[in-house]
């Protein structure tokens, strides 16, 4: 709907909208607006993945949350301290707590303060 009027749509505005899907619980959109931000030949920055990440969380779905951590580092794209906190509470809500462990670890051998 972004693209039937007014300019096109940019990373920024693409990264406002998956935070607004998220936050109105709309899950199935948000990860639609992943895919559409690539048709649209937009690369998804650390901050669209952390809005995917954490709408994962919401949900439990922390096999998802690591999933999209992989097409984050595959899009050669760093994991920030939020990437790595939505992460291990995504790992908490699924009661994943050896992953969570995990992920904490690697937010420490980042250098990044957890």
């Amino acid at each position: 709907q972004m693209q039937r009027s007014g300019p096109a749509p940019n990373l920024i505005t693409f990264n406002a909208t998956v935070a607004a899907v998220v936050k109105g619980q709309q899950w199935a959109q948000a990860n639609a607006l992943l895919s559409q931000m690539q048709r649209s030949r937009l690369s998804p920055d650390t901050v669209t993945y952390n809005a995917l990440m954490s709408a994962c969380a919401k949900r439990s779905c922390w096999q998802q949350a690591c999933e999209l951590l992989g097409l984050m580092q595959q899009g050669n794209l760093q994991p920030s301290v939020v990437t790595f906190s939505t992460l291990i509470s995504a790992c908490g809500e699924g009661w994943q707590w050896p992953r969570a462990l995990e992920l904490l670890k690697r937010t420490r051998d980042s250098a990044l303060a957890p």
